[in-house]
């Protein structure tokens, strides 16, 4: 530490003051403001050779943090150390040192985003003189070599393919006059990749299906875009290139060599998942100036890159994210950067099969932005717009994600939305996609707020689509056994004992005390007193089914049938609160009382068909399936622990627990998977009894979750041995269902 043990209080207090402001100089050069960029720079590098003695470690360290997570003021901070290499070279060199660990860490770990932004930085520092022009082209061959080796998985070689096309627009000038063979193997060495990939991933991650917006596989929309870049000389005027205002200073620095970058093998799963480029605007979109550059544009790619990356770097600081977007809009007049950034903003939002960044930052970020700039809200809408209009095309997992954001978006401006413009829904067919859209928003709205402010905020004439106020639908009060088992429940002195006697002493009618009628009346008796506890909050249905689980687990058992009565207890009794059955599905299966498997055969049971096109079904699924993923980790980690300890027996036991709950995994996923099959087959021969045809509305969102769960659970499925029964279930099945097992084969 640069503190001294000795220093007084307010000597400490002056070098922290210092240290805070040197960081602040470092994070602030290059914002707009009143001096010019290269004025800053000139400045931060007085201060950075004035504080080396005091704080170079700091100061090295902390420049690496803002060009990676300020990745849109990489061309800055190659600047800075280009100024610093000409007056201190060994200053460069540590930072370079310190660049070449961390460009090596994130190769090895996997974080292929971050080693795009320091990959950049170096491409800019061979442009800065800083590094000798190998290390850029070392780089670069070596991550084509390595996606040119035989039998390397297509997820490894697009994500280096992609890492070099996103690293090439910072040097290729450099290259094209330093190096031009070398930069002319690199395109032709993509070029013949691009041209013998395949995309069979198009029709799996595909956010809107027969939709008029076009949309393309994104690695070929980068490749576009940089065909047309190479076409315009490398010449564009999106990035800073503040090299060239210093070349005087920078072509007389020193030029250090570069580590070579190892670049290792990780499995499939490690790799960025293929995504696929959603276009919701289109340059007639832009009437007045300026005109919305076309899809392979290269000043479009550009721009597009940037806020990507400034939204994916921005999620520890959403408020700075929203600031640098809003900067961009005012720095580049001649692009249409608003529609671009609520483009790019949807593409993260609904990319599948999973967003980069998680939800709740991307609303706080949108929140933010449209605060900071007002050319963001007019585009917003017209996307909304788009959007609602789009609903039937939209793959069944976007459209819940977007559902559930425009919630959560809407929370945050009291509900308030343009409700009026989807009454023209009440014109459409009950199943139609755009009243699915409204009930689901609406459905998902109440969650955040009371029944009596979103009615406040919804138009009379959509009331017939509000959601019914969440009520307990279970048993009457006056019932003298639920009576009885509730009052017991709700005092403060209620034993296991006491609890057992009361349940014990309830019959029904006609019927042996130890039949299967009396034990599943005792369980549904028992349960129906904890959940009806909800409707006073969950927390207070919690405490009741701690009270009460020792005695369900001597009930129930591993019993499958009194399993599915207390299922039926929950979804029956919550019909009306979707959120409750899914939290409380979720208990159920953690304390071991349901396995997922039971959850599952309720929910999709022949008698409960029609609730399989409700998005609270599979919420309620899903939460099942993961909260038993969730006890096997526990279970795994629990055996690691007994074997560190040196715990022979309680090890012995450890892995007794966690085979079991491997073996419930692997049963809930499988009667899952089959539970969708069965549907499907159903559907066929009750269509072809009516003389109908079977691709109806519920053919189609059947088939987009079976998608759904293939995208989730599929690796799972197979990593758990149940894929050989799935596959046997399709292959046995109709036609039409056959044809849907590449789904389940390409994400296993």
């Amino acid at each position: 530490s640069a503190m001294s043990s000795a220093a007084t209080p307010a000597q400490a207090e002056q070098l922290r003051e210092d240290r805070r402001r040197v960081r602040s100089l470092i994070e602030t050069v290059g914002v707009p403001g009143r001096y010019s960029i290269a004025t800053n720079i000139g400045d931060l590098q007085r201060v950075l050779l004035k504080e080396r003695d005091r704080f170079e470690s700091i100061i090295v360290e902390h420049l690496l943090n803002c060009a990676e997570r300020q990745p849109e003021r990489v061309s800055v901070y190659a600047t800075v150390i280009g100024v610093l290499n000409a007056e201190e070279p060994d200053y460069a060199e540590k930072f370079l040192a310190r660049l070449a660990e961390r460009l090596q860490r994130s190769f090895d770990d996997g974080n292929f985003f971050t080693a795009k932004y320091y990959s950049r930085l170096l491409a800019e520092l061979a442009t800065a003189r800083v590094v000798i022009l190998e290390a850029i082209t070392n780089l670069l061959d070596r991550l084509l070599i390595a996606a040119e080796e035989p039998a390397t998985p297509q997820a490894r070689a697009d994500t280096h393919v992609s890492l070099v096309l996103g690293v090439l627009p910072f040097c290729a000038p450099l290259l094209e006059r330093q190096a031009p063979d070398m930069l002319k193997n690199t395109l032709a060495t993509i070029e013949a990749y691009m041209g013998r990939r395949t995309i069979n991933h198009v029709p799996y991650v595909t956010q809107l299906r027969d939709a008029p917006q076009p949309q393309d596989d994104a690695l070929a929309v980068l490749w576009q875009q940089t065909v047309a870049l190479r076409a315009e000389g490398w010449d564009e005027r999106v990035l800073l290139h503040l090299q060239n205002k210093f070349t005087d200073v920078l072509e007389k620095a020193q030029q250090h060599t570069f580590p070579l970058v190892m670049i290792p093998d990780h499995p499939v799963a490690r790799y960025p998942a293929p995504a696929i480029k959603l276009l919701l605007f289109e340059p007639a979109d832009t009437l007045d100036d300026p005109v919305l550059p076309g899809p392979t544009a290269a000043s479009r790619g550009l721009v597009e890159q940037i806020i990507a990356d400034t939204i994916v770097s921005g999620q520890q600081q959403y408020f700075q994210a929203a600031s640098l977007l809003g900067d961009l809009i005012d720095a580049l007049p001649k692009v249409p950067v608003a529609y671009l950034i609520v483009e790019v903003y949807f593409n993260e939002l609904l990319r599948l099969p999973q967003p980069v960044t998680p939800p709740f930052y991307l609303n706080a970020l949108l929140c933010e932005l449209i605060q900071v700039h007002p050319a963001v809200s007019p585009v917003l809408v017209v996307a909304m717009d788009r959007m609602y209009k789009s609903a039937g095309h939209l793959d069944i997992e976007c459209f819940e994600r977007y559902t559930s954001w425009l919630a959560h978006f809407l929370n945050f401006f009291d509900f308030k939305y343009p409700w009026a413009d989807a009454v023209d829904c009440l014109t459409m067919a009950d199943d139609s996609p755009q009243i699915a859209f409204v009930r689901e928003t609406l459905a998902r709205t109440l969650r955040l707020t009371y029944h009596s402010n979103l009615e406040k905020a919804t138009p009379r004439q959509l009331a017939s689509l509000l959601p019914p106020r969440p009520a307990w639908r279970g048993p009457a009060s006056d019932d003298p056994g639920y009576s009885a088992v509730l009052a017991a429940l709700t005092s403060r002195d209620v034993s296991e004992s006491s609890l057992a006697a009361i349940l014990d002493s309830l019959s029904v009618p006609d019927q042996p005390h130890d039949s299967e009628a009396a034990e599943a009346l005792r369980v549904a008796t028992l349960l129906q007193a904890v959940l009806q506890g909800a409707g006073r909050g969950t927390s207070h249905a919690a405490a009741l089914l701690d009270k009460a689980q020792a005695t369900l687990q001597t009930l129930i058992g591993a019993k499958p049938g009194l399993q599915a009565v207390a299922v039926g207890v929950l979804v029956d009794g919550w019909r009306d609160g979707p959120q409750i059955v899914a939290i409380f599905l979720d208990q159920l299966v953690r304390r071991g009382l349901v396995a997922p498997a039971a959850a599952v055969r309720v929910l999709l049971g022949e008698n409960r068909l029609e609730h399989i096109l409700r998005h609270s079904t599979w919420e309620a699924i899903f939460a099942a399936v993961d909260a038993c993923e969730a006890v096997v980790q526990q279970a795994i980690a629990r055996v690691a622990t007994m074997e560190e300890a040196g715990d022979a027996s309680a090890a012995d036991s450890a892995r007794l627990a966690r085979d079991a709950a491997i073996a419930a995994e692997r049963e809930g996923l499988t009667a899952l998977f089959l539970s969708i099959v069965d549907a499907l087959g159903r559907h066929i021969q009750q269509s072809a009894a009516a003389g109908a045809v079977f691709e109806t509305r519920f053919w189609t969102v059947l088939t987009g979750r079976l998608t759904h769960t293939a995208r989730k659970y599929a690796r799972a499925l197979a990593a758990r041995g149940g894929l050989p029964a799935v596959r046997a279930a399709i292959a046995a099945a109709s036609e039409p269902v056959q044809a849907l097992l590449p789904v389940v084969e390409y994400f296993a």
